[in-house]
């Protein structure tokens, strides 16, 4: 069990490391689940979960669009303003974050 400080000082640093991350969970010890929204600069805007190539320890398990929500099958087309909830290895959440923010 972490002490809350730790918790609190994680959660700090995860919010300045990827800003546009609206919230996350540590799930054991090695992936966690985070909700992203899809930025207009993204390269995954108008494409199909299919056509995006997402690391292959990811996976988007649901998305928010127009107060819907959405579990995604593979021909699921995603836009700018939707939020995704992703599952994903920790070594690939900058990778992935970075990918739905456009950077």
């Amino acid at each position: 069990v972490k002490s809350p400080n730790i918790v609190m000082a994680e959660h700090l640093y995860k919010s300045i490391k990827h800003p546009t991350v609206e919230d996350y969970m540590n799930v054991g010890k090695y992936a966690e689940i985070f909700r992203i929204p899809v930025s207009p600069k993204s390269k995954f805007s108008g494409k199909t979960i299919k056509k995006i190539g997402l690391p292959k320890k990811c996976l988007i398990v649901a998305i928010e669009r127009d107060n819907k929500f959405i579990i995604p099958t593979e021909d699921v087309e995603l836009f700018a303003g939707d939020k995704a909830t992703v599952l994903a290895h920790k070594d690939q959440v900058d990778k992935v974050a970075a990918l739905f923010s456009g950077e």
